[in-house]
């Protein structure tokens, strides 16, 4: 039993076989986001509602309960996040995860200079990032001479792709709002980017996620409280409890 979030993989069971280890998690995917962006058959209300489930996950981790330090993904990218066949986002890489019951890694190398610390505000960096490859079909963004492109540098283009433009899911208004949440998380001052809870705020107003509130699973996606008191079953159908692995 542990807190888990409908964004992250469960664990069915584990084994210790001297120095090995071996676990085995329940997800069921089609393909990872990276493989998916430049499909077309990856819709825009598909890439909409994979961006609410990824936004929604980082939200449940900062915000965290007991007086603990929120959790700071670090390595946040669409390599490492697998969808569904509903294209629910499922990340599945924590290996380079802190804060919570994980000790700080004050010596690793982080995106604030000026503090010398990782905090919530880069996972904010990392998730605009990867909602502008979402929504352009970029797979990084770059400026002309191959830097980081700037908020500046953003609100001079189309972020949009055409092609999703021309999905009826689209309109105008939410691919300029989107726009507008892209700056504001890849800002290189830090303090100007939005909280997480902030950006998920955002997402609810968006005109594809009220039109499709079905399909998008908004009441769970959106949830606010933990879930101790949810916790996996493990006796639950498809998910039976493992006494021991073999490797």
């Amino acid at each position: 039993m542990y807190i888990c979030h409908p964004g992250m993989v469960r664990m069915m069971g584990y084994c210790l076989e001297d120095e090995n280890v071996a676990i085995v998690l329940f997800v069921k995917f089609q393909n990872s986001m990276h493989n998916l962006l430049s499909s077309g058959e990856f819709k825009w209300l598909h890439r909409t509602k994979a961006a609410c489930g990824v936004a929604s996950l980082l939200k449940f981790l900062h915000v965290v309960p007991h007086r603990m330090d929120p959790f700071v993904i670090r390595n946040l990218r669409s390599t490492h996040i697998l969808l569904d066949e509903e294209y629910n986002p499922k990340l599945i890489d924590f290996g380079m995860i802190i804060g919570g019951i994980f000790p700080s890694l004050g010596r690793e190398p982080a995106n604030d200079i000026r503090s010398g610390t990782w905090t919530t505000k880069d996972d904010v960096l990392s998730f605009g990032l990867l909602l502008q490859c979402l929504i352009s079909e970029n797979m990084k963004i770059e400026s002309d001479d191959g830097c980081l492109a700037t908020s500046n540098d953003i609100e001079k283009t189309t972020l949009v792709h055409e092609r999703l433009q021309k999905d009826p899911t689209y309109c105008n208004e939410d691919g300029k709002e989107i726009t507008r949440l892209i700056v504001q998380c890849v800002q290189p001052d830090y303090t100007c980017r939005p909280t997480m809870s902030e950006v998920v705020e955002a997402f609810q107003k968006l005109k594809v996620v009220e039109t499709h509130q079905e399909i998008m699973c908004v009441e769970k996606m959106f949830w606010d409280k933990c879930s101790a008191e949810k916790p996996m079953n493990p006796s639950k159908p498809n998910m039976p409890r493992i006494h021991r692995l073999y490797i």
